[in-house]
């Protein structure tokens, strides 16, 4: 149904619905059709369509990210309700079947946490010293065996390829789907993880570097990241409900991050919009 606008401006001026232009709008239309017909929600489907799927379109599309601390003024699903929008993009330009979020990740403990549990202070509160509300990780043994799991009956239902995508960045969260990763190579399902915050610190592509400066989508001036202006704008870009300008910067636990209430002119939903595009453009093309 998102795809309803361009469908009919690439028939516009189309008569008793041919198109002027079979060599591009017409093939515009099918690509749509295509992919918008391979394209299905897990929970959604019976035993038997999701048979039909996995012959279908045998990929498997998870989006993962832990409740977590973001400033004050962002809610604290960030990082998987971004992931989610970037995903659910990506799945309508490539088809497969997309599973519900994944409500999970590693905030970073010491060596000590990888077995026996939490310390005084983990993931973002072990950056900044202090308790900051709202956080709910997984210790990096249970996260690990959550993941291994759910590719185990992936691959037990036949598909051939699964993309995880994680908005979150923690080093240790990252460094586990990397292992995963490398495990499960040489198996009947391949599994890619993709992390947008890995792969904007590799070098882009001559390609995408044209892409990003055509777009727009990045900002000329230095970010803290966590919780900065660039994810405020992608969560704005998602619900405005979702960002309270008032409160952007003010605290003292934002100001210790880099968050700066003079920032909070930069936060742009229609930037925000654009990034989560291009992040789900890069990963449809990839996959």
């Amino acid at each position: 149904r998102g795809n309803n606008h361009r469908l009919s401006s690439a028939c516009r001026g189309s008569i008793h619905g041919r198109v002027p232009n079979p060599s591009g709008k017409r093939l515009l239309i099918k690509r749509i059709a295509c992919a918008m017909k391979n394209s299905f929600r897990f929970e959604r489907l019976n035993p038997s369509q999701l048979a039909k799927a996995v012959r279908t379109r045998p990929i498997a599309w998870l989006p993962i990210g832990p409740l977590e601390w973001h400033g004050e003024a962002i809610a604290l699903g960030c990082d998987p309700l971004i992931g989610t929008a970037v995903v659910e993009q990506a799945w309508r330009k490539a088809g497969g079947v997309l599973l519900p979020t994944l409500y999970a990740g590693v905030g970073s403990v010491d060596k000590k946490g990888y077995l026996s549990g939490f310390f005084e202070q983990f993931g973002i509160d072990s950056c900044m010293g202090g308790h900051n509300p709202g956080s709910v990780y997984n210790r990096p043994l249970s996260f690990e065996l959550v993941i291994n799991d759910i590719l185990f009956f992936l691959e037990y239902a036949g598909f051939k390829l699964c993309v995880l995508n994680s908005w979150h960045g923690d080093g240790w969260h990252i460094a586990i789907l990397k292992k995963i990763e490398e495990n499960w190579r040489g198996r009947p399902m391949r599994f890619v993880y993709w992390s947008n915050h890995e792969k904007s610190l590799k070098p882009y592509p001559k390609a995408w570097t044209r892409e990003i400066n055509r777009t727009g989508v990045a900002w000329n001036v230095p970010s803290g990241s966590h919780g900065d202006f660039n994810e405020a704008s992608c969560m704005g870009a998602i619900d405005p409900a979702l960002v309270d300008k008032r409160l952007f910067g003010r605290a003292k636990r934002d100001r210790s991050l880099g968050i700066r209430s003079e920032n909070a002119a930069l936060i742009d939903y229609d930037k925000g919009k654009k990034i989560l595009g291009f992040q789900a453009k890069r990963m449809a093309a990839e996959v």
